[in-house]
């Protein structure tokens, strides 16, 4: 089964593509607004699409009215791929409260030497990264083997 993992975003999404539950490529798309982000993204034939959802939380220094536009982002996804079968994840589901680095270095080591290569020869900037290892996180989260304790903070 053909299947991406999506971390969303109105100008720079991560994106990882699996074959049998392994990790084939992954990316960063980017763009100047959100539509340009999601027309960037590349255009496989899949069968399953996994999308971070988006969560407001209560005391989150986040702007909700950001999350509102990333939502707008995940149904532009959705149509993008053709409406394949999706599932929406959220955040808390698939990392827990753990703190981005732990989660990244966490996500990093349940990889094969293989995959790993792809994550470390994906085109992103060193700064973006972090977008491209949620989108290779959502994807093993959803292939079941993402199985870590999350924490709690």
């Amino acid at each position: 089964m053909t299947h991406l993992s999506i971390d969303p975003g109105t100008k720079e999404m991560g994106w990882a593509l699996w074959e049998h539950n392994e990790l084939q490529i992954c990316g960063l798309a980017r763009g100047e607004n959100w539509i340009e982000s999601v027309r960037a993204l590349p255009k496989f034939t899949i069968e399953k699409l996994t999308i971070e959802d988006q969560q407001i939380y209560r005391r989150s220094p986040i702007n909700a009215h950001s999350l509102l536009a990333v939502a707008r982002v995940v149904g532009a996804v959705v149509a993008y791929y053709g409406f394949p079968k999706f599932s929406l994840v959220a955040p808390a589901k698939w990392k827990g409260q753990l703190p981005k680095d732990v989660c990244n270095r966490r996500t990093l080591s349940k990889l094969t030497a293989e995959e790993l290569k792809q994550v470390e020869v994906a085109p992103c900037p060193a700064s973006l990264k972090h977008n491209l290892i949620d989108a290779v996180g959502i994807g093993l989260w959803a292939n079941g083997r993402r199985k870590f304790s999350t924490g709690r903070r």
